[in-house]
C-alpha cells in the first residue's frame, strides 16, 4: 500500500470536498423552496426519507465491508471479493422491485408517495450503494482527491438535471425525483467502469465472499434502518403530526444545520484510515494519545456548534424566503445533534474495528426506540420544534450508548485505566 497522506491533509480535503459538494445542493434550496413551497418540498424530503430506508437494506453494509476487507485481502482476492459485492447489490436491488410491485398493485393508493417514485427510490438506493462502495474503496486507499471529484460531480449533474426538469420543464416535484434517479444511475455505471478498468473489480461471484458479506451484512441491517429511523424520524413523525408542509419548513433547518453534519463527516473519512493504522501497532502509548485527541474533539464540535448557533439562523430567511422563516427556531437544535453525531462517530469506529457490530445494533436499536417517542412527546408538548429538541436528545442517547459499547468491543483507556 502507498503510505498515507496526513490526518490533516486529508481532513482538509475532504472537508474542501464536502463544502463544495453542500453547496451545491444548498445554492438549490432557494430555487426550490420557491418553485415547490413547504407542501411540494415535504412530499420530495418523504422520497428523500424512503430512499434512505431502502439504501440501508440493499447496502448490506457493503461500504463498511470494502473499508474492513481492503486491510485484509490481497489485491487478487479484493477484486473478486468487489466483483461479488456489486453483483450482490445488483441482485437484492432486482429482488426488491420486483417484490414491491405486488404491494403496488394492491395498496398504490394507499401509499405515501407515488409507486414510481418508490421504484425510483429503490433504483436510486441500488445505485448509491455501488457508488458508496466505490467510495469506500478510494477512501481506504488514501485518494481523497479522487474521492471528492467523484462526489461533488455526482452531486453536479443531480442538481443540474433537477434543475432543467423542475423549473425549464415544469415538472415540480417528479423532476426533482428523476434528477436524483439519473444522478445515481450514471454515476454508479461510472464506479462499476472505473473499478474494473483499474483492475479492482473482477466479474466473479465467489460464493465464500458471498457468504461472508451476507453474515457482515445482515446482522447490520437493523443498525442501518435504526440508524434511518434515527436520522428522519424527527421529519417522520413530525409529517404524521404536523403534516407535509411543517416537513417542508423543517427540512430547509435541517439542510442548513448540515454545516455541521459536513464537517464532522469530513474528519471522520480522513480518520477512519489514519485510526486502524494506529491501532494495528497495538501499543499502550498510542491508545492513550487516541483518547487524548478524542476528548479535544468533543470539546471543538461543541464549541463549534455553539458558535454557528448564534451565526447561522439570521441567513435563513434570506436563503428560502419568507415561506421558512420558523426554520431558523429549528437550527442551534439542529446543530448541536450534529455535534453529538460526530461524538458518536469518534467512538463507533472502535466497534468497527473490533468487528463487532451487534454493539452498534444494539445501540443504534435502543435510540431507535427512543427517538421517535422523544419527537413525539415533545411534539405534542411544544409543537413543531419539538421535533429538533428530539433530534437532539436521539443523538445524544445515541452516542452514549454507542460509547458505553465501544468500551466492551474494544477496550480504550478513556478513564484513564
Amino acid at each position: 500500500m502507498k503510505k498515507q497522506q496526513g490526518l490533516g491533509a486529508s481532513a482538509a480535503i475532504y472537508f474542501a470536498s464536502n463544502i463544495a459538494n453542500a453547496m451545491v445542493p444548498f445554492a438549490l434550496l432557494p430555487i426550490l423552496t420557491r418553485v415547490l413551497g413547504p407542501q411540494e418540498y415535504g412530499y420530495v424530503t418523504l422520497f428523500t426519507i424512503f430512499c434512505a430506508c431502502a439504501t440501508a437494506i440493499i447496502s448490506l453494509g457493503i461500504g463498511g465491508a470494502f473499508t474492513r476487507q481492503y486491510y485484509h485481502l490481497d489485491k487478487q482476492q479484493f477484486c473478486v471479493f468487489a466483483g461479488t459485492s456489486v453483483l450482490l447489490i445488483m441482485g437484492v436491488t432486482l429482488a426488491a422491485v420486483t417484490l414491491f410491485q405486488p404491494i403496488a398493485l394492491l395498496h398504490g393508493d394507499r401509499l405515501a408517495l407515488p409507486v414510481s417514485w418508490i421504484n425510483q427510490a429503490i433504483l436510486s438506493a441500488g445505485a448509491l450503494a455501488v457508488c458508496n462502495a466505490w467510495l469506500a474503496c478510494t477512501q481506504v486507499r488514501s485518494r481523497p482527491l479522487h474521492y471528492g471529484l467523484f462526489q461533488v460531480s455526482m452531486t453536479l449533474l443531480n442538481v443540474g438535471v433537477s434543475l432543467l426538469l423542475v423549473v425549464a420543464l415544469d415538472m415540480r416535484g417528479m423532476g426533482r425525483v428523476l434528477g436524483q434517479t439519473a444522478a445515481f444511475v450514471v454515476f454508479a455505471l461510472i464506479a462499476v467502469y472505473s473499478l474494473w478498468h483499474s483492475g479492482w473489480l473482477v466479474f466473479r461471484l465467489d460464493r465464500g465472499y458471498l457468504r461472508w458479506l451476507l453474515l457482515f451484512g445482515l446482522p447490520i441491517i437493523p443498525h442501518s434502518i435504526s440508524g434511518v429511523i434515527i436520522s428522519m424520524s424527527d421529519r417522520m413523525v413530525l409529517a404524521h403530526l404536523e403534516g407535509a408542509a411543517a416537513v417542508g419548513i423543517y427540512a430547509v433547518a435541517a439542510q442548513v444545520a448540515m454545516i455541521m453534519a459536513m464537517a464532522v463527516e469530513s474528519l471522520n473519512k480522513a480518520y477512519v484510515p489514519w485510526l486502524y493504522s494506529r491501532l494495528a501497532l497495538d501499543q499502550a502509548s498510542v491508545r492513550s494519545s487516541l483518547v487524548r485527541f478524542s476528548y479535544l474533539y468533543f470539546a471543538l464540535v461543541l464549541l463549534a456548534a455553539s458558535v454557528l448557533s448564534v451565526l447561522v439562523p439570521p441567513f435563513i430567511v434570506l436563503l428560502a424566503g419568507p415561506e421558512y422563516t420558523a426554520a431558523r427556531n429549528y437550527v442551534p437544535w439542529l446543530l448541536f445533534a450534529g455535534a453529538f453525531t460526530g461524538m458518536y462517530y469518534m467512538v463507533g469506529l472502535y466497534i468497527n474495528y473490533a468487528a463487532r457490530n451487534k454493539f452498534l445494533s444494539y445501540a443504534s436499536g435502543a435510540t431507535a426506540i427512543f427517538m421517535p417517542v422523544s419527537c413525539y412527546l415533545l411534539i405534542q408538548i411544544n409543537g413543531p420544534l419539538g421535533a429538533a429538541q428530539g433530534a437532539l436528545l436521539g443523538q445524544v442517547a445515541l452516542f452514549v450508548l454507542t460509547w458505553f459499547f465501544s468500551t466492551r468491543a474494544y477496550p480504550m483507556p478513556w478513564f484513564g485505566k
